[in-house]
């Protein structure tokens, strides 16, 4: 019949015009049960469904943003295609969801988002990889307050979690600096160098840093613990454990007054994506920042061989950055990334050739 067509389906019928057997195209069958508010399985899935949510919601009862969250999505289940919907739906699984709001409603978890997160899943990374995002949703669908919360770290602390910002500092090389709550020698730490929480940053003033005479942010460890190993007098190392959190931006801030005018203050990243941005920040925080071993120059001078190769997917935000950031530094040596199919890791330019860069920026 029409309707049947209309629906996927139809017969197939030998040369007399017997019918031999039902055909059916499963993805517009699919579509138009959908449409019916009907699948394959619908009544019993539903019915599983919406079990799994009543259990959620036995636990949160003293959760009421919760309880409305959990009752929207049960409304969107029973809806026409809803249930199709709710398994293709972007960012954290219903599932997923549930199990952080039981772990939430239990209060075991004391505030720590990766205690959570091994309590629900047993990886302790999950929620804050993949959940966290949704679960601020789920609460502002809810009807949760968040007051004057801005950011997704200031609202999970409105639903209280403690921060697990990690926010300190290493520094090194061989200088004495001069806090006001020390004197300290950096070359006595050797390759290790000494961490500084926040508060311990804040008590640097100006004055600190008068025997500086350059300063080199970077970015992995290894590379932090080569110089450091070997640093002529005067230089000032700071490894900034990856992006730059708000101890490495506050001392950057206060070295940005602190340092002569003709000391330089640099920063060295991996020539890819996460190192541009770690460098622009750092860029925002001081203008005497300058990036250094990150051009065009530096990419082409390794081996090919020692060049990071990419995923498809990286290469297309390669070629976003470059089309959205013209008057980028890094656009040059972003377009020469996508020219060699690669990125080049801080590490491979170790160690004749930072030795003799920087001997060369810091007469160190």
């Amino acid at each position: 019949s029409d309707l049947e067509r209309s629906c996927g389906m139809g017969v197939k019928r030998d040369s007399t015009g017997a019918p031999i057997s039902l055909v059916v195209n499963e993805a517009l069958a699919r579509r138009c049960y959908d449409e019916m508010g009907r699948s394959f399985c619908d009544a019993e899935e539903l019915s599983a469904f919406l079990s799994f949510l009543d259990e959620t919601a036995r636990v949160c009862a003293d959760l009421p943003w919760a309880l409305a969250w959990i009752e929207d999505i049960a409304a969107q289940a029973q809806s026409p295609g809803g249930l199709a919907r709710m398994q293709n739906r972007s960012g954290a699984g219903i599932e997923d969801m549930c199990a952080a709001l039981r772990a939430y409603a239990a209060g075991d978890f004391r505030g720590w988002q990766r205690v959570l997160s091994t309590i629900a899943y047993g990886d302790s990374k999950f929620f804050e990889k993949s959940v966290a995002a949704s679960f601020v949703k789920a609460a502002e669908a809810g009807g949760f307050s968040f007051g004057s919360a801005f950011d997704i770290d200031d609202k999970l602390a409105a639903l209280g979690f403690h921060s697990e910002r990690y926010s300190s500092v290493t520094v090194g090389g061989n200088v004495v600096v001069h806090p006001t709550w020390a004197s300290l020698d950096l070359s006595q730490f050797g390759c290790e160098g000494m961490v500084l929480s926040l508060p311990a940053v804040e008590g640097f003033t100006e004055s600190s840093f008068a025997e500086v005479k350059g300063c080199l942010v970077v970015e992995n460890l290894t590379v932090f613990r080569a110089l450091c190993s070997n640093s002529k007098k005067g230089l000032l190392v700071v490894w900034g454990h990856g992006r730059p959190n708000e101890a490495v931006r506050r001392l950057v801030g206060i070295l940005d007054g602190a340092l002569s005018g003709d000391a330089p203050l640099l920063a060295w990243s991996d020539i890819d994506l996460g190192g541009f941005g770690i460098v622009e920040s750092l860029m925002l925080v001081s203008n005497r920042v300058r990036p250094v071993m990150m051009g065009e120059e530096d990419l082409r001078s390794v081996d090919a061989s020692r060049l990071l190769r990419r995923k498809e997917e990286y290469w297309a935000d390669m070629r976003r950055f470059v089309a959205h950031h013209p008057d980028s530094r890094f656009r040059d040596v972003a377009q020469a990334c996508l020219e060699l199919r690669g990125t080049l890791e801080q590490e491979a330019l170790l160690f004749e050739y930072a030795q003799e860069k920087i001997r060369g920026l810091f007469g160190a």
